[in-house]
């Protein structure tokens, strides 16, 4: 047998590992890639949770502190008479049908609530502002509402007190908003 009589022998294989590591290639390729975005969601998703729980730890720190500004006496009854400045008087008459509460995430009052300073380095918020409504006088315990003879001492009524917060996360992304009630 000649050399050329041996190449006329192969015509009929044909070249199939070339097509065939070629489609493999491409569906390894795909797999990566669906692979690097997953790790790339979930990388997003982790930084996402961990600035939600740290906002709502700095709500809940501005939420300490509006009430430890309480308790020492730092806002005046004065001041909350005013109805502004993120202090108000829910007994003054200011809300109705028509003027709702100022605690609403879209409400205006926000604009003219107590803004706070970042509470440590870590925190990233873009905004920390709080708005303390004085509540009706509420019967304390072992009183009446209205009758206080019937029931216990004429005692002062205790003042309680609505503290409400708002922070937003960072770069605006997201929005905590607290509330809580606090007794003097």
């Amino acid at each position: 047998m000649t050399a050329a009589s041996l190449i006329r022998a192969r015509p009929a294989q044909r070249g199939i590992v070339l097509p065939l590591v070629l489609v493999m290639l491409l569906v390894m390729t795909i797999a990566s890639l669906a692979i690097v975005e997953q790790i790339g969601s979930q990388t997003h998703l982790a930084a996402n949770a961990a600035t939600s729980g740290q906002t709502l730890q700095i709500a809940e720190a501005v939420l300490r502190e509006a009430a430890g500004n309480l308790s020492a006496g730092t806002y005046s009854q004065a001041q909350f008479n005013a109805n502004a400045n993120g202090l108000y008087n829910h007994a003054s008459g200011l809300y109705g049908s028509t003027n709702p509460a100022p605690f609403g995430a879209t409400s205006t009052a926000w604009g003219s609530a107590i803004a706070l300073s970042p509470i440590s380095a870590q925190d990233l918020t873009s905004e920390r502002k709080f708005i303390i409504e004085r509540l009706p006088d509420a019967a304390g315990p072992g009183s009446a509402a209205n009758n206080a003879n019937s029931y216990g001492s004429a005692a002062e009524p205790p003042q309680v007190y609505r503290i409400s917060v708002r922070v937003i996360g960072q770069a605006k992304q997201g929005m905590v908003l607290l509330q809580g009630l606090y007794q003097l």
